[in-house]
C-alpha cells in the first residue's frame, strides 16, 4: 500500500468515526467528556495525517524531480537533447 492510498484510508476511517460519534443514537451514549476525547483523538489524527500528506507530497517531487534528471542525463549520453528533452537541431538564427 502507497502513502497516498494509506492516507485516503485512514481520512475514510476517520470520517466515519466522526459520523458515528456525531449521529443521534452515539451521541446520547457517550458523556460529554467522552465526546471531547473521541474529538481530541480524532484532531491529533487529522494532524498526524496532514504531516504524511506532507511527506507524501516530497517523495512524489522528489521522485518526478529524480526522472527529469536520470531522463535529461540519459539524452545528453545519446546526444538527443538536454534535459529539456528538446533536441538540438544546429539552427543558429543570429548567424548569416
Amino acid at each position: 500500500m502507497s502513502l497516498g492510498s494509506g492516507i485516503l484510508t485512514l481520512l475514510n476511517h476517520l470520517n466515519s468515526a466522526v459520523n458515528n460519534v456525531a449521529s443521534g443514537n452515539q451521541h446520547t451514549l457517550l458523556s460529554p467528556e467522552e465526546r471531547k476525547d473521541v474529538m481530541d483523538h480524532l484532531k491529533a489524527s487529522v494532524l498526524v495525517l496532514e504531516k504524511l500528506a506532507e511527506v507524501a507530497l516530497v517523495e512524489a517531487m522528489t521522485a518526478r524531480e529524480y526522472q527529469a534528471i536520470t531522463a535529461g542525463e540519459y539524452q545528453a549520453q545519446q546526444g538527443t537533447g538536454g534535459a529539456t528533452g528538446v533536441e538540438d537541431d544546429g539552427f543558429k538564427p543570429n548567424e548569416g
